[in-house]
Formats: C-alpha cells, structure tokens, sequence
C-alpha cells in the first residue's frame, strides 16, 4: 500500500468513527430516542458505504451488526483503542475561517468545516468592505487553549495588588455557584516595529501585550462569538458572557504559572512568538525600502513601521499566528474593559518614542533592549 493509500484508509477510517461517535454523544442527549437511533443508523450507513472500498471485513460486519447506541459505543471504544493516531477529535473540529481581504474587527469572517457543517456560518456584524476583493482560506486551530475569566480575574487582583488603580469604577465579577466555570477561547497581540529602510531592517519586539477573550464561551458548534476574539459586545456581563475581555499577557503569564506550577510564559510561549514574528519579517523583506541591486529607490518619510501581530495558543501552548496587522487598533474601550489596554499604552508610547527617536534604533547597531522593545535577530 503506498503512502496516499495509506493516507487514504486513515482518513476515511477517522471520518467515520468520528460520524459515528458524534451521533452516539447527540443520541445521548437527545430526548427523541427514535429520532436519534435513526440518526445513528444514518451514520451507521455512511460508515459502511465509505469503508466498502477497504479490505476491511471484520469492520464492515461490525458496522452492519450495529442496531443500538450502546452498539456503535462499543464499536467506537474498540475502534480508538486499535487504532489510537487516527485522532478522531482533530477530524471534528476540522475547521476554516473565510476572512475578507480587506475586512477588520472580525467583519465578515466566516467559518465552516466540522462535521454535520456545509455552509459557513458568517459574523453578524455589518461587513462594509468589498466582497468582491476576495477572502483568504485559513486553517483554524482545533484544540484551543481555554480560560477562565474568574481565574483571571484574581490573577489580574494579585499582580495590581501593590499597584494604584486607573479607573475609579472596578470591574464586575460573574460568580457561578454551584456550575462548572464557563471556558473562552482568546487571541493575543503584541506590537513590533520596523525600521524598513536598507537590506537588513531592524525589528523590534515589544515584550508587553495583551489578550481578548471571545464574547461566548467556546463551543464545538459553529457559533461566531464563541471562535472570534475582536467581536464587539453588547450589554452588561452574564452568566455565558465574561465580566472583561482584555486582559495582559503578565496577567496571562500568572494565571498559566498557577494553573500549571509552571513558568510556560516565559520558557515557552514568548520565545515562540518571538521566533515567529521574526520569521514572518525574515519572508517579507522583498518589500523593504532602500539601495537594492545598485539602484537607489526613495525612502520613506517614516521608515517606522508598527504592525501587531495576533496569536493562538492550542491546548499544549503551541503558538499559532492568525494575522499581521500593518495598522493595528490603538484605541481602548471606555470604563473598566479598558483598564488593561490603557495600562498598557501608558507604558508603550514612552518607549516607542524613546525607540524612534534620533539616538536609538535608526542606525541598526544597537541590540540592547530599549525600554520594553527587544531587537530580535534575523532569522
């Protein structure tokens, strides 16, 4: 069997023991019992037609036999421990976003995939750009990193303990007695800028940043607000909202210390991002400005770029990047929600100066750190 054959079996193999192990969770469930048994029995059939095409004939009867959930129950237990590496998991949450070329603040992203999922489900908010443009396909991460709010909260209490407060109105805490804490998926952001003038242009990692949960907490259904961090929301904090969405990394890095017992922020993740970011500026230096092949081309007025750079952790903490933004959002929301962001950019714009000023960082020579930026090398 060649190797695409191989793939081949593998895939259909996954694909139909996760068919028929989702069907078993949604019969479970569900109050129909008769509903649901046909369900499974479609599922069932799926499985069979697909499998037909294998020498797989003690399989293909096992599918035949099942008339009942517990049926396909067994079949599914003994399918995962036979075959552990097929990852039914990974194959239903197999996920795309669609994003608008020229769309912002989570505006027309759409996302499909999954199983049971052949149309994508689009964000609400008013898309105002031009469709016509076209949309990127981009792979979305299966096993999202998850938080709780209320764990961050008391993180967020214990580092501002010593420190005064920016905002005279505290941020309303959502306790849940007696329920299991509400999950959310998030993004982070970190600035960099970019002196994009000659042929090798420093770049200069900012090492604060910040996080945004989504509106909703996370679901395997196709819910937008419960998969997009940069939606808006609207109303006062419930019991399926988080009380605040921004949050900063240092914030982050104490929750994932006390969750975990270990310093994964500063071991893991940051050093990733920061390999990351400086791969990605390594790929697009055909865009820098400057003397290139003997021709002198006009530089810019401002050669400083800032860009920001947004993230996902997966649930080993494995950094994914979502997208780079040539003008990123500066503004912060107003009241409490704002606290993070503000505290923040009351930081960053003292040293972004300190940085862009005639001193420092035009020249390229430098490499000790500058405020909070960090020169990272090239890759």
């Amino acid at each position: 069997m060649s190797e695409w054959e191989s793939f081949q079996r593998d895939f259909t193999l996954c694909d139909c023991l996760a068919c028929l192990k989702t069907c078993c969770e949604t019969a479970r469930k569900s109050p129909d019992l008769e509903g649901a048994t046909w369900k499974l029995q479609e599922a069932s059939y799926h499985a069979l037609e697909s499998l037909k095409s294998f020498n797989l004939p003690g399989l293909v009867q096992s599918v035949e036999a099942i008339e009942t959930i517990e049926d396909a129950e067994a079949l599914v237990k003994a399918f995962e421990e036979a075959m552990p590496s097929l990852q039914p998991k990974i194959l239903r949450r197999n996920w795309w976003l669609l994003k608008p070329v020229d769309g912002a603040v989570g505006k027309g992203i759409g996302l499909l995939g999954g199983l049971g999922s052949n149309m994508p489900q689009i964000a609400p908010e008013m898309f105002k750009g031009r469709a016509s443009d076209g949309y990127i396909l981009q792979k979305y991460v299966e096993m999202p990193h998850l938080l709780d709010p209320s764990l961050l909260q008391e993180a967020e209490q214990a580092e501002l303990a010593w420190q005064p407060t920016t905002s005279s109105a505290a941020a309303p805490r959502v306790v849940r007695e007696g329920t299991p804490p509400a999950m959310f998926k998030y993004n982070l952001r970190h600035w960099v800028l970019i002196n994009w003038t000659g042929s090798d242009p420093p770049v200069w990692f900012y090492e604060h940043g910040y996080i945004e949960l989504c509106t909703t907490p996370f679901t395997e259904s196709l819910e937008v607000g419960s998969h997009i961090a940069n939606l808006s929301q609207q109303g006062k904090p419930t019991l399926s909202a988080p009380c605040k969405r921004m949050w900063s990394t240092s914030t982050l890095s104490r929750y994932l210390e006390a969750v975990t017992g270990k310093d994964l922020w500063t071991t893991q993740i940051l050093p990733e991002i920061k390999q990351v970011v400086a791969r990605i500026v390594a790929a697009a230096c055909p865009l820098r400005t400057g003397t290139e092949d003997g021709v002198e081309e006009k530089k810019q007025r401002h050669p400083w770029r800032r860009f920001g750079f947004d993230f996902a952790l997966d649930e080993h903490f494995k950094v994914w990047l979502i997208e780079v933004n040539h003008r990123p959002g500066m503004k912060c929301a107003k009241g409490w929600q704002g606290d993070a962001k503000r505290r923040l950019l009351a930081q960053f714009y003292p040293d972004e100066q300190l940085l862009c000023g005639p001193n420092h960082g035009m020249s390229g020579d430098t490499w000790d750190p500058i405020g909070a930026f960090q020169r990272l090398p090239q890759q």
